[in-house]
């Protein structure tokens, strides 16, 4: 092979190593983008999806806030109803009991239920916690009240007196108060008797028991 054809010979394989590295950077290119155009609709969709988490959250967050509101302004509908042992008829009367029984089932958060039969004075001689059953099968204990929480405290041997608490800071409670001889709205810090230590104060959350099970 002359010189001339060596020159050719070597001009035609540097052009087809050329052409096979333009082909092979195409195909790079085309891999890149597509893999970057990937990357773009997984961004795109995991946006999608927190914007939908969000938008989710939000309406848990103020179904939770209608709810709680629905309770404290059910709860104060029985304000003035006269304190009346083991009743529940609005206006008539109603005791601490009924009342939260009531309220939390006429708004709908729990399943219809009755705690009666039970005497004005059983929290005198026993211990077992009565009360705190039919509080503890529906909601779970919560260090601090938030709005539509149950507050209880303890008279005699075991507890026995709940409010729905209608306020945070200053904290009220709704509550079918025997010695006011009705339902009434007080902040607890006034009330000489529920103030006391002895009291043991301890809150009690529907919400907190069902946070998995929320709207």
């Amino acid at each position: 092979m002359g010189i001339d054809e060596e020159a050719v010979h070597f001009t035609a394989t540097c052009v087809s190593f050329v052409n096979s590295q333009n082909q092979k950077n195409k195909a790079r290119v085309k891999a890149f983008k597509e893999f970057e155009n990937g990357i773009f609709q997984t961004q795109k969709r995991m946006k999608t999806l927190i914007t939908v988490l969000n938008e989710l959250c939000a309406h848990m967050t103020n179904e939770v806030a209608r709810r709680r509101a629905a309770i404290i302004a059910e709860a104060r509908s029985w304000l003035s109803t006269p304190y009346h042992h083991a009743a529940d008829v609005k206006g008539v009367g109603v005791d601490c009991g009924m009342l939260l029984a009531r309220v939390f089932v006429d708004t709908g958060l729990c399943e219809p239920f009755d705690p009666r039969p039970y005497p004005p004075d059983w929290m005198m001689h026993r211990s077992e916690e009565r009360y705190l059953g039919f509080i503890f099968d529906r909601t779970a204990e919560v260090d601090f009240p938030s709005l539509g929480d149950v507050m209880m405290f303890r008279f005699g041997r075991a507890y026995s007196h709940g409010g729905i608490v209608s306020s945070v800071n200053p904290l009220k409670i709704v509550h079918a108060y025997a010695p006011a001889k009705r339902v009434i709205e007080e902040e607890v810090a006034r009330n000489p008797s529920l103030s006391k230590p002895s009291r043991k104060p301890r809150f009690f959350s529907y919400w907190k028991a069902n946070e998995n099970h929320q709207p």
